[in-house]
């Protein structure tokens, strides 16, 4: 049980890092003169 635990916790990690990296992706896209 604490072994699927620590993957939920892994998958939601992924998650997370996955949605931030398209927020990044998003936010260059639309803002370019940010950069």
């Amino acid at each position: 049980m604490i072994n699927q635990s620590r993957r939920v916790t892994v998958d939601w990690l992924l998650l997370a890092l996955s949605a931030a990296l398209f927020i990044y992706l998003m936010w260059a896209v639309f803002v370019p003169e940010k950069f």
